[in-house]
């Protein structure tokens, strides 16, 4: 795991310099960044997706991975400061992952 920190946080850069590029291109409303990240949210590579203009609409009592019993969340939506909405997560069904869902 502490070899792919390193990683995770250069490919976590990567996506934020995209998103710059492509907010600077043209007016964008919103930007969201989801997926399974498999870090915890206040990891590094967490503080980096989210910059200055991101939120994480999760509270700490959300949770889509359990592991030895923690529940952790490690699947993440970040979204822009301006989006209104509520974050959720849907009981496993199909994955070892419960899903997320931010519905604006």
């Amino acid at each position: 795991r502490g070899d792919n920190d390193g990683k995770r946080q250069a490919q976590a850069e990567a996506i934020k310099d995209a998103m710059n590029v492509k907010a600077r291109r043209g007016k964008i409303d919103y930007q969201v960044i989801m997926g399974d990240i498999n870090d915890y949210s206040n990891s590094k590579t967490i503080r980096i997706l989210k910059g200055s203009s991101l939120k994480n609409p999760a509270k700490s009592n959300h949770c889509s991975y359990t592991y030895k019993g923690k529940c952790k969340l490690i699947d993440h939506i970040l979204v822009s400061k301006n989006m209104r909405g509520e974050f959720k997560d849907i009981p496993k069904k199909y994955s070892d992952h419960s899903a997320v869902v931010f519905k604006n």
